[in-house]
């Protein structure tokens, strides 16, 4: 074996042990941890922001039926203006 291509195998800081995770054409930086599928996928989103909670039964914004008095068949009407907000 030629000494020059022995010294290039010997260096273990030039030879990768594994790829580096790109995300969007960057490189994640290892302190955040493993990238998810769905990161690298969609991409680094902002989370959607955080809505009040309202109890919609105690508003009138839903009210619930029974098909013919029957408990197993139930029929859920939601107010129009709880699907404008979302």
């Amino acid at each position: 074996m030629n000494a020059e291509f022995a010294d290039i195998l010997s260096g273990e800081d030039s030879i990768p042990t594994k790829p580096p995770d790109i995300v969007n054409g960057f490189v994640s930086p290892p302190s955040l941890g493993r990238v998810s599928f769905r990161d690298k996928v969609l991409g680094i989103q902002t989370p959607p922001p955080l809505r009040e909670i309202v109890h919609l039964i105690d508003n009138n914004l839903v009210h619930i039926e029974h098909d013919n008095g029957n408990l197993l068949l139930p029929k859920i009407y939601i107010d129009d203006s709880v699907f404008q907000e979302l």
